[in-house]
């Protein structure tokens, strides 16, 4: 009776400390990747936890918001600890709404609603989140409801590179020929060497901002070539 007794009892501890072995695995790998996101760039967590952390907002303060559910469990705790680590902050409980809004899986035996599954942000982009919510739709490939978060998105624009084109640098060359009469030959040659070796410069601007440098950069010019103007 001793040898089946001690049988049953490492039969039982194996697969504990084999779940424990996974569940260290994954915060590891889930850490690499947090940490491998620049702090500039959006994150997104989502996914079943499996864990439910309750509503104690006073100790998780900055994780947790104030319209939490249920009670806390271990995998809650440990998914607590990570995003307290990380500065991360659980959407889901953030937005006052009824508790069908929240809840994502129901127990099979009992009955009960939880909330296991989640959307997990930075806690400096929580202000951008919207909304988030269960969706109430049927999914029949999942025993699961649906999460939605709306987000509000600041895209910034993208500098484009401009090429500065042969026929302006002609137009501008030639603008300031004919408003120079008196100046010498060398003079003229100087401010055309000047603008053959400005065609190969990029400029980082947009179209609408783009003739002013050029009137700044034409002025550089003309002053560099033929001095500055006595009549101001």
């Amino acid at each position: 009776m001793e040898r089946a007794s001690g049988r049953r009892s490492a039969a039982a501890i194996r697969p504990h400390w084999e779940h424990r072995r996974k569940k260290n695995r994954f915060y590891e790998q889930l850490n690499t990747a947090v940490n491998a996101t620049p702090f500039e760039h959006q994150l997104f967590e989502l996914g079943d936890f499996n864990a439910r952390v309750g509503l104690d907002h006073d100790i998780w303060r900055g994780v947790l918001g104030r319209n939490g559910l249920g009670k806390v469990n271990s995998n809650g705790i440990r998914l607590l600890e990570f995003c307290a680590v990380q500065k991360l902050a659980v959407t889901n409980t953030v937005f006052q709404q009824s508790n069908k809004l929240k809840t994502t899986w129901m127990h099979p035996r009992l009955g009960h609603w939880h909330l296991i599954d989640y959307v997990i942000k930075r806690q400096r982009d929580l202000r951008n989140v919207r909304l988030t919510r269960a969706i109430r739709a049927t999914t029949l490939w999942s025993d699961h409801r649906l999460v939605k978060m709306s987000i509000f998105l600041l895209v910034k624009p993208v500098k484009r590179h401009h090429r500065v084109r042969k026929h302006l640098i002609a137009s501008l060359f030639k603008r300031f020929t004919t408003k120079t009469k008196g100046v010498k030959l060398a003079d003229l040659k100087t401010l055309k060497g000047r603008c053959k070796n400005f065609e190969n410069v990029y400029i980082f601007t947009c179209e609408p901002t783009s003739f002013v440098i050029w009137k700044v950069l034409a002025h550089g010019f003309s002053r560099s070539a033929f001095g500055s103007s006595s009549n101001n």
